[in-house]
């Protein structure tokens, strides 16, 4: 085998490889979420009158998204 063909097979695996480990965290993501918003409506229900205990769930289970990170306006220091 020419050691180009050898070197573009490495980079097609390693890019195959790369491409099914993100794949693998998206779809575990995407499993957190949708547990985070089913035990949301539970926790919210079970602890309506637990004010303490729901602040703690509100805060644990907060989850920044790509969006609202995006949204935010980088500072810059002012000079001087």
């Amino acid at each position: 085998m020419p050691i180009h063909s050898r070197h573009f097979s490495e980079a097609a695996s390693a890019t195959s490889q790369h491409v099914a480990a993100t794949r693998s965290v998206a779809d575990l993501v995407s499993e957190g979420l949708t547990a985070k918003r089913i035990l949301d409506g539970i926790v919210k229900n079970v602890y309506a009158d637990n004010v303490g205990k729901l602040a703690a769930w509100l805060s644990a289970s907060h989850v920044e998204s790509a969006s609202a990170a995006a949204k935010s306006p980088a500072t810059t220091p002012a000079a001087g």
